[in-house]
């Protein structure tokens, strides 16, 4: 029983964590490979909005390519 309560807790933070996309984009993504994008980072490119899940540096995570899957589109 324990178990089962386990995986609907985990499954509920997810649904809880996913629908809570705050997309204010207000940064603009920029091609820097000083620059380190961390997760929960919201960037503007190419006219939408995108919000990191995980860490990468800029010139190697363009949001919108396959290089860029720390990024998901924040809608």
């Amino acid at each position: 029983m324990k178990k089962v309560g386990f995986i609907f807790g985990l499954l509920l933070t997810f649904f809880l964590s996913s629908c809570e996309k705050n997309c204010n984009c207000q940064q603009v993504w920029i091609d820097d490979c000083s620059r380190i994008y961390q997760s929960g980072d919201l960037v503007e490119h190419n006219g939408k909005c995108y919000k990191a899940f995980a860490q990468g540096k800029a010139c190697m995570v363009e949001p919108g390519t396959t290089e860029g899957d720390i990024w998901e589109i924040c809608n």
